[in-house]
């Protein structure tokens, strides 16, 4: 995380965040349009810090005496959340213009995402109708910032909560749809999207199910962190053009040594080779 922030400031010459800083330079606002690059980082360092709290959680959830794999599932389930929403906002391949689009998304979707939730509180907690209008003001206040650079903003007309942002040809929604970032960026674990959605929702359907030795459930919990991992590192250190051989290597180790602790080790491959594979 260190080194990316680093090389965010100071990226390589042929990377993607090398190509963001230069179409900026010189444009209209290019303070603003900067800005908004580094909102988009700053978001992917929470969303950083956000996983390594549930991973440090699944990692208490297994030193307990205790069997209680549904909670360490919801905590892999934040994490999985976390790394498609970063793959999304740091993308190398995609264009200047379109992650510009997603950084705004995101921003507006954090201010406003507690609306709702604020809304719900009664009257007199917190004094939740100020909170509500300073939110609101707040998010007033992003239409009119993003729209200065030229960032349309589409808000519902009744609520007032925003839906998506274009910039030029590039569009982005506010809220993602998860399922679909999955499907894209984790496309070898993206069952484990539902497996373990069906453990935050306390779905019957997986509790009823759940059987087997305990050493196979954690290694089915544990496993699909670190494709997870590979997918995060990709789009991550991709974006500021840092070398990912060396995190690849040390997460395939691990991937090694937990299929084989269970006995499941298979054929021997690198990790070129599995991460090269079709099923």
């Amino acid at each position: 995380m260190v080194d990316a922030v680093n090389a965010f400031k100071e990226p390589s010459t042929d990377s993607p965040r090398q190509r963001d800083k230069e179409w900026v330079a010189g444009r209209a606002h290019e303070e603003l349009l900067e800005g908004a690059f580094n909102i988009g980082a700053e978001a992917v360092a929470t969303l950083l810090m956000s996983a390594d709290d549930h991973r440090q959680a699944v990692a208490e959830l297994l030193e307990s005496d205790r069997m209680i794999p549904l909670p360490a599932m919801t905590c892999a389930r934040a994490v999985h959340e976390a790394v498609v929403k970063i793959c999304w906002l740091t993308e190398p391949g995609i264009s200047s213009e379109e992650r510009l689009a997603r950084a705004a998304a995101h921003f507006l979707g954090m201010i406003q995402g507690g609306i709702p939730v604020l809304a719900q509180l009664p009257k007199g907690v917190l004094e939740s109708q100020e909170h509500i209008k300073r939110v609101a003001q707040a998010r007033q206040g992003g239409f009119e910032l993003f729209e200065k650079i030229g960032v349309d903003v589409t808000a519902n007309k009744n609520t007032g909560q925003a839906l998506n942002v274009r910039y030029g040809s590039a569009v982005a929604n506010v809220v993602p749809k998860i399922t679909d970032l999955s499907a894209k960026y984790t496309p070898q674990m993206h069952f484990i999207w539902a497996m373990n959605s069906g453990a935050a929702h306390s779905n019957p359907w997986l509790i009823n199910g759940m059987s087997g030795p305990w050493s196979t459930v954690v290694t089915s919990i544990l496993a699909p962190l670190l494709d997870m991992s590979d997918a995060l590192v990709d789009s991550l250190m991709g974006y500021v053009g840092l070398s990912t051989e060396e995190l690849h290597r040390r997460t395939h180790q691990r991937r090694i040594s937990l299929m084989r602790a269970i006995g499941n080790g298979g054929e021997l491959v690198d990790h070129t080779t599995y991460r090269r594979r079709d099923t």
